[in-house]
């Protein structure tokens, strides 16, 4: 690929204002004003191949490429199924490079990520990808308990209702709370200041209202 200096200016113009210009070309006379370069030799220069292959490299992409609601290329296919394969670790600049023949850029790939056809394909197979996942998942836990993993164990009790910390954390702190107030009646003797600091405990428990405690808990005494 051999460009012209001036080539490379009104290259280097145009990929500027694609990334700047929400992914817009600039016009043929903006392109001039800006870089001094003739109108009729920077036509001349959009049906050169060297030109515009350099510009696709580095992600512009030209008004009658492929997009929504259209047929994926060939190549931005294939990139599809680099990305959706997990089992392949490589990076995606590593599986281009390793790919004969297909000649894609990552600045390439970063452009067809906009594109609304592109992101569909991906999200869908991306969806599909996670909803097969709990096989997986469970075939993991499942090998992390055989290992003796206490917090794998912890999560299982968990997932299966056996153990629910968190329930009985609340339990205990409407029990200290209880406590509190008994401990507050002794030296205090108005009904009136012990219901207003009653009140006022309940709601420092998070998730809950003065004067509403969940079912099962221990209440904190009003008329001590």
């Amino acid at each position: 690929m051999s460009l012209s200096m001036e080539m490379v200016d009104v290259l280097t113009y145009v990929e500027q204002m694609w990334w700047e210009d929400n992914q817009t070309i600039p016009t043929n006379e903006k392109i001039a004003e800006v870089t001094g370069v003739g109108l009729q030799t920077i036509k001349g220069y959009w049906k050169n191949t060297d030109f515009r292959a350099a510009l696709s490299h580095r992600g512009v992409q030209f008004a009658n490429d492929p997009d929504a609601g259209k047929a994926l290329t060939y190549e931005q296919l294939t990139v599809a199924n680099m990305l959706m394969n997990i089992q392949d670790r490589r990076s995606l600049r590593e599986k281009l490079a390793a790919a004969e023949g297909l000649n894609v850029t990552p600045s390439q790939v970063g452009t067809w990520m906009r594109q609304p056809a592109f992101q569909t394909h991906l999200r869908k197979r991306s969806d599909d990808l996670f909803t097969g996942a709990d096989t997986s998942a469970n075939m993991a836990l499942v090998k992390a308990i055989d290992a003796g993993d206490l917090k794998a164990v912890t999560l299982f009790f968990e997932m299966t209702g056996r153990y629910t910390p968190r329930t009985q954390v609340d339990v205990n702190i409407h029990s200290i709370l209880a406590r509190v107030v008994e401990i507050i009646s002794i030296h205090v003797s108005d009904p009136a200041t012990l219901e207003a600091i009653a009140g006022e405990l309940e709601g420092l428990v998070p998730g809950q209202t003065q004067g509403a405690l969940p079912a099962g808990s221990t209440p904190i005494p009003m008329n001590v």
